[in-house]
C-alpha cells in the first residue's frame, strides 16, 4: 500500500540520519508525527498484536515517528548522548524567528506563532502529499515500463488509501462518485488540518504532549485486546460447540435406540 505515511516516516528518517539541525524539518516531522500519523492509530483501529507481522508493521508506521519526536523535543541531551550527531530541536523556533523576521523574547517565540506554524505546515504537506500520490498512481505508475517493474500497482483495491475508500464508498456519495479526487484530497487535507490543529500545544507543553501519547497508544492496545478476546473468544465457542456435539452423539448412541439410529445413519 502506497499512502503519506510512508512520506512521514521517509522525512523523519532523513531528519535523524542527516539533518539534525534543521529546525523546519524537525517542525514537519513534529506535526505529521503528532496529528496525521498519531490519529491514523484510533481511526483505522490500528492493534498491538504480536504475532501479526501486518498489524505489527501498521503500529509501527504510525507510532514509531510519534515517540521519536516526543523523545527529541523533551529529552534532546539524552538522545544526543545515544547518537552520532546532536538533536537541536529550538533551531525551529530561532529559524521561524528569522522567517518572520521576529525578536525573539528570552530565546523563546511567541506561542501564538507555534500555534499557527504547525498547521500550517502540516496541512501544507498533506495536500502536496495528495499531489504527489496522484501524478504517481496515474501518471508515472501506469507507464508501461513502470508497470513491469511494480507489481502491485495491479492491486487496484489497496494500493493506497484514496482506492480502497472510492472502491468501498464510492457508490454511497453522489459528490464522491461524481469527483473522486477532488473529495477525497479535500476530506484528507481537512482532516490534516484538524488532526494538527493542538499540535502548537504538544510541543509547548510536556504534560499536554505526554497524555496525548499515552491516549493514543492506549488505544492501541485496547484495540488488541479487543481482537484476542474475539479470537480467543470465537476459539472458545467453537470448541464448546465441537465438545456438545460430541456429547449428543454419544448419548444418541448410548440410548436404547442407538443401534437403530447408527443403521438408518
Amino acid at each position: 500500500m502506497l499512502d503519506f505515511c510512508y512520506v512521514a516516516n521517509l522525512l523523519l528518517f532523513l531528519y535523524i540520519m542527516a539533518f539534525q539541525q534543521s529546525g523546519f524539518l524537525f517542525l514537519v516531522c513534529f506535526g505529521l508525527a503528532n496529528s496525521t500519523l498519531a490519529f491514523a492509530i484510533p481511526l483505522l483501529h490500528n492493534a498491538l498484536v504480536f504475532h501479526s507481522i501486518d498489524k505489527v508493521t501498521s503500529i509501527f508506521i504510525h507510532a514509531m515517528p510519534m515517540c521519536v519526536v516526543f523523545t527529541i523535543r523533551w529529552f534532546p541531551e539524552q538522545s544526543s548522548r545515544i547518537w552520532y550527531a546532536e538533536f537541536k530541536p529550538e533551531n525551529l523556533e530561532e529559524e521561524l524567528a528569522t522567517l518572520l523576521q521576529l525578536n525573539l523574547t528570552e530565546s523563546k517565540l511567541p506561542d501564538k506563532v507555534l500555534y499557527i506554524a504547525f498547521p500550517a505546515a502540516t496541512t501544507l504537506l498533506v495536500f502536496l502529499g495528495q499531489m504527489m500520490e496522484f501524478i504517481l498512481l496515474h501518471f508515472i505508475a501506469t507507464h508501461p515500463k513502470v508497470k513491469r517493474c511494480i507489481r502491485f500497482h495491479e492491486d487496484k483495491d489497496h494500493m493506497n488509501l484514496f482506492r480502497l475508500v472510492t472502491n468501498t464508498h464510492g457508490d454511497k456519495s453522489a459528490f464522491l462518485s461524481a469527483y473522486p479526487f477532488l473529495s477525497y484530497t479535500l476530506g484528507m487535507t481537512f482532516g490534516g488540518l484538524f488532526a494538527s490543529a493542538p499540535v502548537g500545544l504538544f510541543y509547548i507543553y510536556f504534560n499536554i504532549n505526554t497524555a496525548f501519547v499515552v491516549i493514543i497508544l492506549f488505544s492501541a492496545l485496547w484495540s488488541g485486546s479487543r481482537f484476542y478476546v474475539k479470537v480467543f473468544g470465537l476459539y472458545h465457542m467453537d470448541q464448546e460447540n465441537q465438545v456438545e456435539g460430541q456429547v449428543k452423539v454419544q448419548v444418541r448412541l448410548e440410548s436404547p435406540f442407538g443401534e437403530e439410529l447408527g443403521s438408518n445413519v
